[in-house]
């Protein structure tokens, strides 16, 4: 399969930037909205309410769970049902169905969390005692609803959990966080690290005191100064240090971010407290930031959608719980019918085809565009992959025979051989596999996207790693 990538350069060639950031646009409420639990516990068994208040847990005692953490209202309303979901990115969840109030979002034009002044976070941090309140504010950002596991911010309560378990915390040297974004006209870490500076950066402050260690924050080299301005001063006072590093996929990855900034190995799938860090993007660390400030919960996210075929970006603001089809007829992509839109409302869900397939033949894809996730149009959004590629319907082809140039081998970030794997699937030697790398594969597409046969090597390699059974396009 092959992508159109000139909507990602400018005439020059080069990757560009609009001159300021642009605050991201908050979407009108959906009528209907799922609140998912993303990690396990059985709320079935606990009666819930008839209706929820903004903000509230999914049922009331599950604030006192000590595993996971509760289900919170992202909107007012009516609770429908209870039902099975799938968050975008793939993972399942169970998630409680909410007819929403209108009059409980927020306004377009409000700001998603105030802007705190830097005294103010200077005192927040200075009250923390590593060794007495690491255990509380992580509980604390649990029952906040603060979470995130993407590919390029890996499982946050996961990684705090591990990082203060007993022997651990020590071994915690360094916080990187990154405003790097995998695909350069969705700057969505580099938007909200740069028009949301005071939370990100208290957001990193805050994971620096918990595990008193040294913090930096990774922006892409070449920014323009409107970009970086507004963190530079207040991350000097907050002691965070400001690394340029050169963008370009696959650089945000965890374990190719923690080679090229701090020269540590972090195996491929492996928490990056194994390494020694913790690993968040600017969207991550601004959520946190929020909550340690104004007690926020996260109630609403991040997201970019890039439409290939209109060559337009979108950077929105969406309640958790959004569907991918409200989500596109909100940014008018797939839109309702007019007559079936009421004012101020995203309308009803628009449906758009099975998964990964959108209207009008459209292609639905999330996080980087080479990795081929495959997004459906009732998937949810929540703390997994924020953002979205709308694309014009792929058309197939026949793969030409390998011609051994190698370019698949040289493209590859960790130096494996994609076709020698491709080889291993198949025959489906899982020992073949290993030894042409598979265990170092990062599954970013690249080989994909610069083999000039055309064959799916990519597709090779997550079958090999997933364990599924290859399908006739590998055979």
């Amino acid at each position: 399969m092959s992508y159109d990538l000139r909507v990602t350069q400018d005439r020059a060639g080069a990757v560009g930037w609009a001159p300021t950031p642009t605050p991201l646009r908050r979407i009108p409420a959906p009528r209907q909205i799922a609140s998912a639990i993303p990690l396990g516990h059985d709320f079935l068994s606990a009666p819930l309410p008839a209706t929820v208040q903004r903000g509230s847990a999914l049922p009331p005692e599950a604030a006192s769970l000590p595993e996971g953490f509760p289900a919170l209202a992202p909107l007012a309303g009516r609770i429908a049902e209870t039902r099975m979901v799938r968050l975008i990115g793939g993972r399942g969840a169970m998630a409680v169905e909410i007819e929403v109030v209108e009059s409980s979002h927020p306004a377009a034009d409000e700001s998603p969390v105030p802007a705190a002044p830097l005294p103010e976070i200077r005192r927040l941090l200075a009250q923390i005692d590593p060794s007495s309140d690491r255990a509380r504010w992580i509980d604390r950002l649990r029952d906040l609803g603060v979470w995130c596991d993407r590919i390029d911010s890996p499982d946050l309560l996961g990684q705090l959990r591990r990082a203060a378990g007993a022997g651990a915390a020590g071994g915690i040297t360094r916080i990187v966080a990154h405003a790097l974004d995998p695909d350069p006209p969705l700057r969505l870490n580099a938007t909200v690290a740069a028009t949301e500076p005071a939370q990100t950066l208290a957001g990193i402050g805050l994971l620096g005191r918990l595990f008193d260690c040294p913090m930096m924050l990774l922006i892409e080299a070449g920014a323009p100064a409107a970009w970086v301005d507004p963190l530079r001063a207040m991350a000097r006072v907050l002691q965070i240090r400001l690394l340029p590093v050169a963008g370009g996929y696959p650089r945000s990855q965890p374990s190719l971010l923690l080679r090229a900034a701090l020269r540590r190995r972090l195996p491929v799938g492996a928490c990056p407290t194994r390494a020694g860090a913790i690993v968040v993007d600017a969207c991550a660390a601004a959520a946190i930031g929020a909550a340690a400030i104004h007690a926020r919960p996260l109630l609403e996210v991040p997201v970019g959608i890039l439409d290939h075929e209109r060559r337009r970006t979108l950077l929105l603001r969406a309640p958790i719980g959004t569907s991918v089809d409200q989500l596109l007829a909100a940014a008018d992509i797939f839109p309702p019918p007019p007559s079936s839109a009421a004012p101020g409302a995203a309308g009803p869900p628009v449906r758009m085809g099975s998964r990964g397939q959108g209207g009008a033949g459209a292609m639905l894809r999330c996080a980087a565009v080479l990795r081929e996730i495959p997004v459906g149009p009732d998937d949810l959004l929540a703390g997994t992959e924020n953002t979205l590629h709308v694309m014009p319907a792929a058309v197939p082809t026949n793969p030409d025979p390998c011609i051994r140039c190698g370019w698949c081998i040289e493209g590859c970030p960790t130096g494996i051989d994609p076709a020698g794997i491709l080889e291993a699937a198949q025959r489906r030697d899982d020992h073949l596999a290993r030894r042409y790398g598979i265990d170092a594969c990062i599954e970013c597409g690249v080989c994909t996207y610069v083999c000039p046969s055309r064959l799916p090597l990519a597709r090779a390699a997550r079958i090999m790693r997933s364990g599924e059974r290859p399908g006739k396009e590998i055979e």
